[in-house]
This record gives structure tokens, sequence and C-alpha cells, in this order.
């Protein structure tokens, strides 16, 4: 099956008054044609950051990079990490 979605190393963070917090801390995925993903976690845990992230949603990211590659199309906001 091919490929669609190739996520590797996933980190996602936000500025707070208190510093910077990592919200999401090297996530991997691989979606094929066909197939369905389902994030499953606690409250809290990244799972709407993660998918926000992804799909480019939030614009209170501050951070958030995968495979080296910047993510956020605000350069004011983002860090590559």
């Amino acid at each position: 099956m091919k490929k669609v979605l190739q996520i590797i190393d996933l980190h996602v963070s936000f500025r707070t008054y208190g510093g910077s917090v990592q919200a999401v801390r090297g996530v991997n995925v691989d979606v094929y044609e066909k197939e369905t993903l389902a994030i499953v976690g606690e409250s809290g845990c990244g799972k709407s950051v993660t998918s926000q992230s992804i799909m480019r949603l939030s614009a209170c990211i501050q951070r958030a990079s995968r495979s080296g590659r910047n993510l956020v199309s605000r350069p004011q906001l983002a860090v590559i990490i």
C-alpha cells in the first residue's frame, strides 16, 4: 500500500509567561492508503496539539518541526528544533 502520511520525530512547544513548554515530544506516525488513525490518550496528553500541528491549524504554536522541517508558516513564531 501507498504511504499517505509520515510524521517523524514531531516536537511542538508553546511560549508561556513562565517560559517555553514542550507539549509534544518525538511523535512518529505512518498512515497508509485505506487506513484510519486514532490518537487516544488521557486529557492533556497532546492529542489535539499533535493533530493540529499535522494539519498546521494552530495559530499559537511557537515551534513545530517534523524531521527538522519547519511546520509553522508564520516566520515570527517559528523556530526549527
